[in-house]
């Protein structure tokens, strides 16, 4: 009877171990299948960080790349006589300087330039010579920003002239 108990007892125990075991492994495979699904959503959530990381960037070099191409790449370069009509100072947020030279009778003979508010002695001159005859050097750039000025077109130097120089000059061209 000894012999029977301890070989239902050895029987159970071996049951119960292998019960036991199945359960672990059924554990260890429950939380091996959550460990990977964290995994799996943690990758995602790191790739949707580096693509918005990178669109972000892209963002940025995209607009700092059109900002130094409206701002330092010159679209024209050239020269314009006439008479000084207006320079002011306008503007609601951004006070910039704004000026037109009368190259005729008519509206539509009329230059509008900017000019930028580093350029201090072209203000200066501009102011000096109003009315008066004069010859302009400017820019012409793809764009403006607001914070340059209305116009694309920006004075950088200006000279006085009387009205027989610019005839001399448009007969040597």
């Amino acid at each position: 009877m000894v012999f029977f108990n301890r070989l239902i007892n050895k029987i159970i125990r071996y049951k119960l171990t292998q019960l036991f075991i199945k359960i672990l492994r059924k554990i260890n495979y429950y939380i091996y299948t959550q460990i990977e699904y964290f995994y799996k959503v943690i990758q995602k959530q790191l790739t949707m960080k580096k693509f918005l990381t990178y669109s972000i960037i892209a963002v940025i070099v995209a607009f700092t790349a059109y900002f130094v191409f409206i701002y330092f790449v010159n679209y024209s370069e050239g020269y314009r006589a006439g008479q000084l009509v207006k320079i002011s100072k306008r503007g609601v947020m951004f006070k910039t300087w704004e000026g037109t030279l009368s190259q005729g009778v008519s509206e539509e003979q009329q230059f509008r330039f900017s000019v930028e508010s580093g350029d201090k002695e072209v203000v200066n001159q501009l102011k000096e010579l109003q009315g008066q005859r004069v010859k302009l050097t400017y820019i012409e750039r793809f764009g403006t920003f607001a914070w340059l000025g209305d116009t694309k077109y920006y004075v950088k130097e200006v000279k006085a002239v009387q009205a027989d120089e610019l005839i001399e000059q448009s007969a040597e061209e």
